[in-house]
């Protein structure tokens, strides 16, 4: 049997999420609820984590975390350490895992990411969360479908093209799109990554152009949307996304900041700021945190 792109993939990156997170251990000050099902769909993908301040007393601001992995790969489990450090910054992190193409539609992930947002409006007297105060973050493909989900939520025409329905007036009230993927058409005619190999088996065709709309992030922005946050780096393959991506928000009035990012030994990668071991993802973690954190006490009850 021939070996699928995206077999290859999971098995990749599966030994660099275990080699990220090793000897990585849950901090004292973060309280953690684990597993929790958000949905019915599927029980084993339909999973989600909370993580809060131990010593702080809430309703925390909100970041929703929509992992990475090319579409095809990813759980909550890769990305504990990661989201956890971001609740040390005062907020309370939710964490899920979502169904994964080919197996599932792609658009399957955005509909997951939509019901975590409702699960998250939901649950706020339970776990301290503050309804008013969500932010989204997402790195390579998840800042694709956080991108793409702030759309649907400020864009009525982008919308028209799927079948979700966010929660009425939602939208997050800023994002941290890192290391991502926007304008598909730029990635798959122009690009040189495997991009168009990935959507060819998530597709199931030979030529995915005419499925890229419902992957291009870049045609839901309009004047509503919200702040972003943009990370990158001077070996993220995706860079160019980023910059396309900030001017793109520029063009609309839309607050951007981007942080390209230069290691001090070794050059920074794609997902570094994932990399708890390494000090220029926690400076970097630490200045997104501050974006939303300055926003976020503009909105304080």
């Amino acid at each position: 049997m021939r070996e699928t792109l995206y077999s290859r993939l999971r098995a990749e990156f599966s030994a660099g999420d275990r080699e990220k997170n090793e000897g990585l251990a849950s901090p004292e000050d973060v309280l953690r609820f684990d597993d929790i099902l958000y949905d019915t769909a599927d029980p084993d993908w339909n999973r989600l984590d909370v993580y809060l301040p131990k010593y702080k007393k809430g309703p925390f601001p909100v970041i929703i975390s929509v992992h990475g992995g090319a579409w095809v790969y990813g759980c909550k489990e890769g990305y504990q350490y990661y989201c956890m450090s971001l609740a040390q910054y005062g907020f309370a992190v939710v964490n899920f895992s979502y169904r994964l193409a080919p197996e599932h539609p792609v658009t399957d992930e955005l509909v997951d990411t939509d019901h975590v947002v409702k699960w998250v409006l939901g649950h706020c007297g339970e776990y301290q969360l503050d309804a008013e105060r969500i932010f989204m973050v997402g790195d390579s493909a998840g800042g694709n479908l956080a991108a793409i989900y702030a759309g649907i939520c400020t864009n009525p025409g982008f919308a028209a093209r799927y079948s979700i329905k966010p929660p009425e007036d939602f939208a997050p009230l800023a994002l941290g799109l890192n290391c991502g993927v926007f304008d598909l058409f730029m990635e798959v005619v122009d690009g040189e990554s495997n991009t168009r190999d990935i959507l060819r088996e998530i597709f199931h065709t030979e030529d995915p152009v005419e499925f890229l709309p419902l992957l291009n992030a870049i045609d839901g922005l309009s004047a509503k949307f919200p702040p972003v946050c943009l990370i990158t780096a001077e070996q993220d393959f995706l860079r160019p996304q980023s910059h396309r991506m900030k001017e793109a928000l520029d063009s609309f009035g839309i607050p951007c900041l981007l942080y390209d990012c230069v290691g001090r030994k070794v050059p920074l990668w794609h997902d570094f700021h994932t990399h708890m071991k390494e000090e220029e993802a926690r400076e970097v973690n630490e200045k997104q945190c501050n974006f939303f954190l300055d926003i976020a006490g503009r909105r304080r009850p």
